[in-house]
């Protein structure tokens, strides 16, 4: 397997090479010991140990094994699958920096002590002892003294091809890039593309996260109010009084009419032919004309009243809406509830059963295990009885450990069964109050709906309901007019036609009145529709400038986007990295995805590609951080060109002919 060009190295890098190393009894491996001079290879049957030798240089420096494990075996196996007791578990690694060498030891071992009161020694637990350069030290001068070297997250990215794309959670790894490559400042996205140029203004301040909320806030109130618009206009067209005239026609009429009666009275003047009817029908008019003041000024406030009655209802149909949603969200969410409370029911009844089919298991020895699996020869009869005290020992265990987790799971279904009843029971109780107050507001909205419509049967002023104040202007009127009929009663047939004709003119005048308030009433209703057109293009304004600032905001995200994902694949030369995601809604989010040739790292990446992707990074985070180290390439025999590395490559081969370990340096 050729290996590409190795890139260049900064004069500033700290470079570590592995020297020797050596491993004792660590994981099946007896002895093994290994002298590097640069790059070497590595070649075995599988189960020959290749990843134990990553695995013994993870462990050395960083606890952990080649899967990033801190829990592992370490210790030689018998053939029974136990451990081989009292063995030192040695690892030890010589390598080079900058010139200079150092070695790291650790030694696990089993720690043996005589109990208080008994014979023999017993096992107790384990111990690791560390050295440095050969002098023992505590773990945490050990790790200082790896430190020193290199932090153990950037030591352990820049020797494992792995552990970025497999170890750290995509979080981690966007951040790390971000870290690497350098971030974009919302300035510098505003700066490249002209058409973002109304942004800051736009932002005042704020961040674009911030701003797109608030953006979105106002959207949704400007889309409220824009689609209650309509209904408040149709509200106001459908209580608009029916109008056949004009305020002209209305004028012309009554100039008609004044003049018609003033003609009539200087012709029943003159018939009169005396001065104190004269001044008694003077007085009349005077009244009439006050009269017609007061019921002008009642018309007016009875339309006002209506007005006023309408929107009051509005306001109470808009809070029954309200208390009917509420109700129907109350409903569904005990429905929801209930459904999980049967669900978790369920989940109880299901871990009862189980436990019982548990408990009615009964300790049974299976026959091979009276065999030896590493011979195939029946047990010795004095083993038998060992034998079949283990079996019965690890099946009770088994037994015990199935039963407390089943048991586990059947509280957490009670608990959580319980907690549904009980939300249940609160729902049902707000449920009843949310049904009282909607149906105590659909009563008043009928009661208030039938006032309005008996309000409106009726336009003109209900003279049964005439004030004081006209009761006593109508007294005056008849005390005036019976003065005069007395006055008159010989005048003959001809004043009392003129007198006839001018009451005529009179209740044609009062007549006008209704429609005078009629067209003050329908004019107040235009200007009201007027000022809802006027809001609901006001409102439509302020929808598009909102829209635009979303769209900049959007556009802003999406260049940004662009921006960081070019500055930060230009860093690599075989790995690029998708960094945001578009969703189905058209949003972005954030994500980190490694690709090569655009197949995801976690998608079906062949193995050859992950090993290179794995490298491409190092290579970048080791001009990074100024830093190279050995970097272990397990299952190398599936890349056909490695790429090269900054540091020294370690590849573990698996080769079947190979049945014993093959150490071959490039």
């Amino acid at each position: 397997m050729a290996a590409l060009l190795s890139p260049p190295v900064a004069s500033t890098t700290t470079i570590v090479t592995l020297k020797n190393l050596k491993l004792s009894n660590f994981k099946g491996i007896k002895s093994l010991n290994l002298d590097f001079t640069g790059n070497a290879s590595i070649y075995g049957a599988n189960g020959l140990g290749k990843t134990t030798i990553a695995d013994a240089w993870f462990w050395l420096f960083f606890g952990k094994d080649s899967a990033n494990r801190a829990d592992f075996e370490i210790k030689t196996l018998l053939p029974d699958g136990q451990p081989e007791h009292r063995l030192l578990h040695e690892v030890e690694a010589t390598i080079d920096v900058d010139g200079q060498l150092f070695t790291f030891r650790k030694v696990y071992q089993e720690d043996w002590k005589t109990q208080r009161g008994a014979a023999a020694e017993a096992f107790t637990s384990h111990t690791t002892d560390h050295y440095v350069n050969g002098v023992p030290c505590s773990m945490a001068e050990y790790k200082r003294k790896v430190s020193e070297i290199c932090s153990e997250q950037t030591f352990r990215l820049v020797s494992d091809p792995s552990y970025f794309n497999k170890v750290m959670n995509w979080k981690d790894r966007r951040n790390l890039l971000l870290e690497v490559c350098g971030d974009i400042t919302d300035n510098d996205v505003i700066a490249a593309h002209s058409q973002l140029a109304d942004l800051p203004g736009i932002l005042k301040g704020r961040s674009i996260e911030d701003h797109k909320k608030v953006a979105a806030a106002e959207k949704k109130q400007v889309d409220e109010e824009i689609k209650h618009i309509p209904q408040r206009i149709d509200e106001v067209n459908r209580a608009l009084p029916v109008i056949d005239f004009t305020a002209e026609g209305i004028a012309a009429l009554e100039q008609t009419y004044n003049q018609k009666r003033t003609d009539l009275q200087a012709e029943l003047s003159r018939i009169d032919n005396g001065a104190e009817v004269t001044e008694k029908r003077r007085q009349i008019t005077q009244i009439d004309t006050e009269i017609l003041s007061v019921k002008n000024r009642q018309s007016a406030d009875l339309a006002e009243r209506q007005r006023q009655d309408q929107s009051a209802l509005n306001a109470l149909q808009a809070k029954g809406d309200e208390a009917s949603r509420k109700v129907r969200l109350l409903k569904t969410e005990i429905s929801d509830t209930e459904n999980d409370a049967v669900r978790y029911l369920s989940n109880r009844d299901e871990c009862i059963k189980a436990y019982d089919l548990v408990e009615a298991e009964v300790f049974t020895m299976a026959p091979m295990a009276l065999t030896c699996p590493s011979c195939d020869q029946p047990i010795p009869e004095d083993r038998l009885e060992e034998v079949r005290k283990k079996a019965q020992e690890e099946f009770n265990l088994s037994k015990s450990t199935r039963l407390e987790k089943v048991r586990e799971n059947g509280k957490k279904a009670k608990l959580a069964q319980d907690a549904c009843l009980l939300k249940i029971e609160d729902l049902k109780a707000k449920l009843i109050v949310a049904e009282e107050e909607s149906n105590s507001l659909a009563e008043q909205i009928g009661n208030e709906k039938s006032k309005l419509e008996a309000a409106r049967s009726s336009v003109t002023v209900d003279t049964t309901a005439v004030d004081s104040e006209i009761a006593k202007l109508n007294e005056q009127k008849a005390g005036i007019e019976q003065s005069i009929t007395a006055l008159l009663a010989s005048t003959g047939e001809e004043q009392a036609k003129i007198r006839n004709q001018i009451l005529e003119v009179n209740d044609q005048i009062n007549g006008l009145a209704t429609k005078k308030a009629h067209l003050e009433l329908y004019a107040k209703s235009v200007a009201r529709v007027d000022d809802l057109k006027a809001q609901e293009k006001k409102l439509s304004g302020e929808k598009e400038r909102i829209a635009r600032e979303l769209f900049l905001i959007e556009e802003f995200i999406r260049a940004k986007v662009a921006m960081l994902t070019d500055r930060i694949n230009s860093r690599f030369s075989l790995v690029k990295f998708k960094l945001f995601d578009t969703q189905v809604n058209g949003g972005i989010e954030e994500c980190c995805v490694c690709t090569v040739d655009g197949v995801p790292f976690d998608g079906n990446l062949n193995t050859g590609n992950k090993i290179n992707a794995g490298l491409d990074v190092i290579n970048s985070l080791s001009r990074h951080y100024g830093f190279t180290s050995p970097v272990f390439i397990d299952n190398a025999e599936s890349v056909t060109d490695i790429l090269a590395t900054h540091g020294q490559q370690i590849r573990l081969v698996v080769s079947k002919p190979d049945q014993t370990l093959r150490f071959e340096a490039a």
